[in-house]
């Protein structure tokens, strides 16, 4: 089994969803107006972004983290 998560850190706006796999793992981030999440087909990866490859062999989770950061952070304008 695959531990995995999901952090909403604005109901109405962004949800980050994290799947760990071999060691490494990948944020998911969907922002999309509250009426848009009901819709069927609006929140599918073309208004997703990703940041992956999140490991102590890769991408490093503190650079992840601000690219993560960055992202909501765009998403949010």
């Amino acid at each position: 089994m695959v531990p995995h998560w999901t952090a909403i850190f604005d109901s109405s706006r962004a949800v980050v969803r994290i799947q760990t796999v071999h060691h490494a793992f990948s944020a998911y981030i969907t922002a999309l107006p509250t009426a848009l999440w009901s819709q069927p087909g609006r929140a599918d990866h073309n208004v997703t972004r990703v940041v992956s490859g999140v490991a102590d062999t890769a991408l490093k989770p503190a650079a992840a983290a601000q690219a993560t950061v960055k992202i909501i952070e765009q998403l949010w304008e």
